[in-house]
């Protein structure tokens, strides 16, 4: 395509994948149930973002419960990557809930998240975690969005705690979203990486660009 000519396609924001844990409890049981995983492809002028999830079973360990949700980028441009997570009942997820989402450098989490709340290499700004860095096409996060649920078995006998007992269940569910790091416009380009750091204003300003319908502008490079 020559410089002088401009190709516009619609950008569509990316809902990739869910990973959704379901814990059924009775008594002393457990067992994970549900997982949803797969690609959906976003496409630009040009190549294309196509993210997944990617984690293991959960699994007890100690009073909690080990989830590592990943995003991984599997597609041909690199992208910036952001997750929505939801807790249901959220009453066990609150300021007085027995639950709590955790990382390993980050402290447990209540619910609902605030503005600026962090877990490993995620930030929490208005419904997302947005990942800190851009993702380089063939890898994933460095880090999990969080990495375990707090408080699900007794610190002595282990067994589940009463509180989640009683609801019966619960439920954490994980979406991400994906879109290229670089994007061309008529107004310029947008570019997460500023100086060969990740720039979350600059990130921010792609995602609004999405989000209130721009398009991309085709260009050599």
């Amino acid at each position: 395509m020559s410089k002088g000519k401009k190709q516009q396609t619609k950008a569509i924001l990316l809902l990739a994948t869910s990973a959704v844990l379901v814990l059924l409890l009775a008594g002393v049981t457990f067992a994970y149930l549900h997982r949803e995983t797969g690609a959906l492809v976003n496409t630009f002028s040009v190549g294309n973002v196509t993210t997944e999830i990617d984690e293991e079973t959960p699994v007890p360990n100690g009073s909690d419960l080990t989830k590592e949700p990943y995003v991984e980028n599997i597609g041909e441009n690199d992208c910036i990557v952001r997750v929505r997570v939801s807790v249901s009942p959220v009453e066990l997820f609150d300021t007085n809930g027995p639950l709590k989402l955790a990382g390993v450098s980050g402290n447990p989490l209540d619910y609902p998240f605030e503005n600026g709340n962090a877990l490993n290499d995620w930030e929490y700004y208005d419904g997302y975690f947005y990942y800190q860095g851009v993702l380089p096409t063939g890898t994933k996060t460095q880090t999990p969005v969080f990495n375990r649920v707090t408080g699900v078995f007794g610190e002595d006998d282990k067994t589940v705690v009463e509180a989640v007992k009683e609801a019966g269940n619960f439920q954490v569910t994980v979406y991400q979203e994906a879109v290229q790091s670089v994007v061309h416009t008529d107004d310029g380009t947008f570019n997460a990486i500023v100086n060969g750091k990740y720039n979350q204003t600059e990130a921010e300003k792609i995602w609004e660009f999405y989000e209130n319908g721009g398009v991309t502008t085709g260009s050599e490079g």
